[in-house]
């Protein structure tokens, strides 16, 4: 299953995560609602991801100890959770009314090492310069800044959840387009 999730990864940047995720999707809803946002720097929430993912890793081999299974937020899907999962989870969504996608951005371990997938996606946010105004409304739509990066050439770039609000922003259709290279 997880080569199947990379390969979803590499042909179509996070499109899983954007589109397949359940817990991505409530995350996301919870953002829409009209409230002040906080989009985190890269750096910070990969670093913080790079972490708890370093954890991760170190527990289950050194210690045998799975840190996720204690807060995993998936788990409000199956209505069989502890305290310390609903907790957390509210904690989570409470948090997704102000950043995008707290969980995938922070903490999920999928997320991070799809990231480096994601880095030689095929279909991705392509923009055609002949076209674009550079009105850089795509990069002010983006919640995690990867238009941004994407718009400046930068060859790493933030992640991208294939939400749409860049090509959603585009006043030039076809300046923008979800495609190769």
């Amino acid at each position: 299953m997880l080569v199947i999730l990379f390969a979803i990864t590499w042909a179509s940047n996070k499109v899983i995560c954007g589109w397949g995720c359940q817990l991505g999707l409530l995350q996301d809803l919870l953002y829409r609602v009209r409230l002040p946002k906080w989009r985190p720097p890269f750096w910070l929430a990969n670093a913080i991801r790079g972490v708890a993912f370093s954890g991760l890793l170190l527990g289950i081999v050194f210690a045998g100890i799975d840190w996720i299974k204690w807060i995993d937020p998936f788990q409000i899907f199956r209505m069989q959770f502890t305290l310390i999962i609903g907790i957390f989870a509210s904690f989570l969504l409470i948090a997704s009314l102000f950043i995008y996608r707290p969980w995938c951005q922070f903490l999920c371990p999928f997320g991070f090492v799809s990231w480096v997938t994601e880095q030689f996606s095929l279909l991705r946010p392509r923009i055609n310069w002949e076209l674009c105004k550079r009105c850089q409304l795509c990069v002010k739509a983006c919640p995690t800044r990867a238009m941004a990066d994407f718009y400046s050439g930068r060859k790493l770039h933030a992640d991208c959840f294939a939400c749409g609000a860049c090509l959603e922003a585009c006043p030039q259709k076809e300046a923008l387009q979800w495609r190769r290279r």
